[in-house]
């Protein structure tokens, strides 16, 4: 989980501490560009392909739910 956070804060430029369940949408904290961003950098650190219509508020708020997509998307290589 902490190489994800590492990842969100270094994508978007994030320098307050995020925890598990920080909220990064429905708090404003990530906008629509930034989403686009960490969508990519996602993407080529854990070499998977995510759905962008299966992305928001309720599957992509948090670390945590994130880190679900990013397992989700890696078993079904």
């Amino acid at each position: 989980m902490r190489e994800l956070i590492e990842l969100v804060q270094q994508t978007l430029h994030i320098d307050m501490d995020l925890s598990d369940d920080t909220p990064l949408l429905s708090s404003g904290l990530v906008d629509s560009f930034g989403l686009v961003a960490l969508l990519g950098a996602i993407e080529e650190q854990y070499d998977i392909t995510l759905d962008e219509t299966e992305l928001g508020v309720e599957t992509f708020d948090t670390p945590t739910q994130i880190l679900e997509r990013i397992q989700t998307a890696t078993a079904e290589r």
